[in-house]
């Protein structure tokens, strides 16, 4: 059975973000059991902020659309920064790579719930700048690294 929703919910995961995932701002991945969406961080905030932009409510609206029927399952929601100066007014609030990466999370996963999607579900992960997808090396490895992931997975016992 949840091998099935996995695969119906990653279906309509492409369905509903076909544009992001045209536009190269969210890629979906189905493999081991997990369905992944890493939305960059471009869409989401502006560098060194962690509020989130019009674009990237819009898009996290139609990932909760999907997320918020989907049973047995858990959702991880995973924030990856990188080595990188936080805007000014960030600095003294929060310390750069784990914390503002806990600080964009935050808003994410609240995004999600008033979305409808049940927080009982969601799972919270800081990564920071850990488990880069390419090279951390500017100025093309830093955009693709700093992203949120969006985990459905198989709800562990």
């Amino acid at each position: 059975m949840q091998v099935k929703e996995q695969s119906n919910s990653f279906q309509q995961m492409q369905d509903a973000m076909k544009a992001e995932v045209d536009a190269k701002t969210v890629t979906i991945q189905e493999l081991e059991g997990k369905l992944t969406v890493s939305l960059v961080e471009a869409i989401l905030f502006d560098s060194g902020k962690a509020v989130v932009k019009k674009d990237g409510k819009a898009a996290l609206k139609k990932v909760a659309e999907v997320l918020k029927n989907t049973k047995d399952q858990e959702i991880v929601v995973a924030g990856h920064t990188t080595m990188c100066r936080s805007h000014p007014s960030l600095r003294r609030r929060i310390r750069p790579t784990g914390s503002f990466s806990a600080a964009s999370r935050y808003r994410v996963v609240k995004l999600l719930e008033a979305d409808g999607v049940d927080p009982k579900m969601l799972v919270r992960r800081v990564l920071a700048n850990s488990g880069p997808w390419r090279t951390t090396r500017p100025p093309r490895g830093v955009p693709r690294n700093r992203r949120m992931e969006i985990i459905l997975m198989p709800q562990r016992l």
